[in-house]
């Protein structure tokens, strides 16, 4: 007790001063300093009594506890002033820079995410930091580094990575490194390449380039066609044709990647190199070259062009240059790669020869005036001619047309000239000009008159030329539409030719016509139409009136028809109404009636009717039809007996060694079916041909015509045949088969048909048909 009385006594005297003056304010704090935040323990430390407090801070905070705490959050000095209450009054204490707060440097700290992966890996990073950070500065452990507080940050290669973060603020810095905190690993790498060229012809040389992306360290390359590499960027030669795929497996620390590329590369085969040769490649036309494939490659088909228009397929043709020139030569060869041409400029030169001249003429013999049409024949170039006809005309066309006016034998010369020189062709006698009979068919005289023109009226005025009041008698005209009237008239005791039918001495005194002509080459055979009309009692002797048709070759005449009084006149003329002889077709080979004749020998034709011994009743003839026939001509005979269609040609013509098939039909009309067809070949006619005469031993009790000979064994006809006759309408077919003996040629043979009738009382045993004279030939 005695310790606190001292204090009670003080105490009570305060009281009582304070009483009279307020409380007395003060306070204290701890701690007085330190970082931010600070917490400071205010005690209020005042004397008197205090109801209320109104503390200030200083940082405009303010509290009304007796002993608040505060933390300051912010550095700085701060003055701190306590307002004390009480019933005695108000008190105040203000400490100036009472407290003193500091920044406390920052404590550094991070995070990243993600902290593994393959390269390129990005990772985010997040600032951690705890205190007051005012700047941040990385480091990401690959030379990276950023200010900035979640930085973002990739990282381009494999590695295991420290990352720092060095925060500073107001207080100071603070660094956290984070050791080997990022892991990179190298990602599998990505294959990728090109190769060029990817086409083209074997062999064929591709370059490859490898585009991997990421770390490589080995690479498998397959080409498709067997062949591999292990280098980065290979080069590969395809040898063969054909389309591959590649393939690039790249392998690295992160494992392997397969790039396959289908259909990569086409290897084509190549196109052939055309090449050739060609032996000779000069010369003289014609030019034969042969030429010889050489082209390298693979070749399936040639095409060449000469240069002339020609063209081969082949691989090693010949070919003949008819024309001189120079020609360009191509050759195109083609195979499974393609064509290539090989062109060689103006490779064959082909040179003219001098030409060879030759020539024809058509026709080289005939009637003048004789056109013949010429034709170059010359082999070579040929670019001017010269012609010499021989009979002074002269041409200088290639192929002209010349006429000769006058009879005669011509040679002809003839030259071709061309840039190789000139060669001639001369053909002695080469055309003979004949004076062939002219209007031969009396077509170009006037009805009505006397010949006139080509022929000439040697005795006579009462000619004419007919058709003149009757168009038409004994079967005239036989060629156009006229015919000639020869009359005796005018004449008296006129002498016949002395040997009928042969070699003669001329008749005389006779009224007639003439004409000297010449036969053409290769139908030596006269033919013409006749007919004797009787104006003369029968087989008169002192006045007997006579026809005769007379050639001459001016040395020899020969008589070719000859009728008079004594000859048979069975037909009767229209125009006179006089009996008359059956018109007749004769036929004379002057080239063997006349031996050693030619085309160029001058025959005179004369046509003549006498009056045998007076002047009175002259007598008529009828001419027509010259013409002129090859050595081979059939011609019927006979006058008319024997029925027509009764004796036929079926087939044949006379020439030595072929065929003839004769028809015989119905000759009597009264033979049997099965008769027996028979053909009669002669050499010669019956004495009174052409009309016969009655041969009853052989069936012929009336007016016969059996128009071959008979006789001696030797001139006996010889019979061919034996078919038998089926009936009237159906000829029996016979054949001849001529033989094969040159001395018959140009010599007549006589055929007649007959049928023998072997049925029992057969009337008529033995019928007789008509006949042909047949003249062979060749």
């Amino acid at each position: 007790m005695k310790r606190f009385l001292p204090t009670l006594v003080v105490s009570l005297f305060l009281g009582t001063v304070a009483a009279a003056q307020g409380p007395i304010v003060d306070f204290s704090a701890t701690p007085l300093s330190g970082n931010a935040p600070l917490s400071v323990d205010f005690t209020d430390t005042s004397i008197g009594t205090i109801t209320i407090w109104a503390w200030d801070f200083g940082d405009t905070s303010s509290s009304s506890l007796q002993n608040p705490t505060h933390v300051y959050t912010a550095a700085g000095t701060y003055t701190v002033a306590l307002v004390a209450t009480g019933p005695l009054g108000t008190g105040s204490e203000t400490k100036i820079a009472y407290i003193s707060v500091t920044n406390a440097a920052p404590i550094a700290d991070f995070s990243g995410t993600p902290t593994s992966g393959t390269a390129p890996l990005n990772v985010t990073f997040s600032d951690l930091s705890s205190g007051t950070v005012t700047s941040w500065a990385w480091t990401f452990g690959d030379g990276g580094t950023s200010s900035l507080q979640n930085p973002s940050h990739s990282y381009a290669a494999s590695g295991t990575y420290d990352v720092s973060l060095t925060a500073t603020g107001p207080g100071g810095s603070s660094n956290d490194t984070k050791v080997a905190y990022i892991a990179v690993t190298d990602p599998a790498p990505v294959a990728e390449f090109t190769g060029t060229p990817t086409s083209g012809t074997t062999p064929l040389n591709v370059a490859f380039s490898d585009l991997s992306s990421g770390v490589v360290t080995s690479w498998a390359w397959t080409f498709g066609d067997g062949g591999t590499s292990s280098l980065e960027n290979p080069s590969h030669v395809y040898s063969a044709a054909g389309t591959y795929s590649v393939a690039l497996t790249a392998t690295g620390p992160g494992g392997s990647d397969v790039e396959n590329k289908i259909n990569y590369i086409v290897a084509n085969q190549p196109a052939p190199v055309a090449d050739f040769s060609g032996s000779p490649t000069s010369g003289t036309v014609p030019l034969v070259v042969a030429f010889n494939d050489l082209s390298s490659g693979a070749v399936t088909s040639w095409s060449w062009t000469f240069g002339d228009g020609g063209t081969s397929t082949l691989q090693n043709p010949s070919y003949n240059y008819a024309s001189a020139g120079t020609y360009d030569v191509t050759l195109t060869a083609t195979g499974p790669g393609g064509s290539d041409p090989e062109t060689k400029l103006a490779y064959v030169t082909v040179n003219e020869q001098p030409p060879v001249a030759a020539f024809s003429g058509t026709p080289t013999s005939g009637q003048a005036p004789l056109s013949v049409a010429f034709s170059d024949l010359s082999s070579g170039v040929v670019t001017a001619w010269s012609w010499s006809f021989g009979d002074g005309g002269v041409s200088s066309l290639q192929n002209p047309t010349h006429v000769y006016t006058q009879p005669g034998s011509y040679t002809v010369l003839f030259m071709a000239i061309g840039p190789g020189g000139s060669d001639s062709q001369i053909e002695p006698s080469y055309i003979t000009v004949d004076a062939d009979l002219l209007d031969p068919d009396f077509e170009l005289q006037t009805a009505g008159t006397a010949p006139s023109g080509a022929w000439t009226v040697t005795q006579g005025t009462a000619h004419v030329i007919r058709p003149t009041g009757v168009a038409s008698d004994l079967l005239m005209p036989a060629g156009g539409t006229q015919w000639c009237e020869i009359s005796a008239d005018g004449s008296d005791n006129a002498t016949p030719p002395s040997n009928p039918g042969g070699v003669t001495s001329p008749a005389v005194g006779g009224s007639g016509i003439s004409q000297v002509f010449r036969y053409p080459s290769g139908t030596p055979s006269l033919l013409f139409e006749a007919s004797f009309i009787r104006n003369e009692p029968p087989m008169q002797t002192t006045t007997n009136d006579w026809m005769s048709v007379d050639i001459s070759d001016g040395s020899t005449t020969v008589n070719v028809f000859y009728k008079d009084t004594f000859s048979t006149a069975n037909e009767t003329s229209a125009i006179h109404g006089l009996a008359a002889t059956k018109r007749e077709t004769l036929a004379v080979n002057l080239e063997t009636t006349f031996p050693g004749s030619t085309p160029t020998t001058a025959f005179t034709l004369t046509i003549q009717v006498g009056n045998g011994g007076d002047a009175g009743q002259p007598s008529l003839g009828y001419v027509d039809r010259f013409r002129f026939a090859p050595n081979a001509e059939s011609l019927a005979i006979g006058c008319g007996v024997n029925p027509a269609g009764s004796f036929s040609i079926v087939s044949g013509e006379p020439r030595i060694g072929s065929t003839m098939v004769f028809g015989v039909d119905n000759p009597v009309g009264t033979q049997s079916a099965g008769s027996v067809a028979l053909v009669a070949i002669s050499v010669g006619t019956w004495p009174t041909f052409p009309c016969g005469i009655n041969v009853p031993t052989l069936g012929m009790n009336g007016p016969g015509e059996l128009l071959i000979q008979t006789g001696p064994l030797i001139l006996r006809p010889l019979l061919v045949g034996g078919s038998l006759w089926a009936g009237p309408g159906m000829p029996a077919p016979v054949d001849f088969v001529i033989p094969v003996v040159p001395s018959i040629v140009n010599f007549f043979l006589y055929a007649q048909g007959l049928m023998l009738d072997l049925s029992p009382g057969a009337t008529v045993k033995l019928g007789l048909a008509d006949a042909y004279r047949l003249l062979m030939g060749v």
